[in-house]
């Protein structure tokens, strides 16, 4: 008897480790449709591809900082940074979102955006 109330107890704290997991699965892909559906029905010219060149980074750690504080921004697409080139490169919509807005998001102690190239076209702040 006492066997099978703890296999009965293990097997319960099994499905509710399995609910938790396929919960969150679901989470995170509707999330992901919902980010492709808006990138879907973005209008083609709204979106922008910028090249920021950005000082004082030197790690591994300082890309995620930045890709971090970037990635919570409404209308990003996509991002990669990059230490050793001293760049951000980044698709955004630009009917949600700034330079400005995206060079403030950067621009935090100790990063600063030098300059930017904006579709193929040099800028500088």
């Amino acid at each position: 008897m006492l066997r099978f109330i703890f296999e009965n107890n293990l097997i319960r704290s099994e499905m509710k480790q399995l609910v938790i997991i396929l919960t969150l699965f679901t989470l995170f892909t509707s999330c992901q449709d919902q980010k492709k559906q808006e990138q879907q029905t973005m209008d083609p010219e709204d979106k922008v591809t910028v090249q920021m060149f950005v000082s004082g980074m030197t790690c591994a750690g300082c890309e995620k900082t930045i890709l971090k504080n970037v990635s919570e921004l409404d209308g990003i697409i996509e991002a990669h940074v990059s230490h050793e080139k001293g760049t951000a490169t980044i698709v955004f919509d630009k009917s949600k979102l700034s330079v400005d807005e995206l060079s403030g998001a950067i621009s935090r102690q100790p990063y600063h955006v030098e300059s930017f190239i904006i579709d193929g076209q040099d800028r500088e702040f």
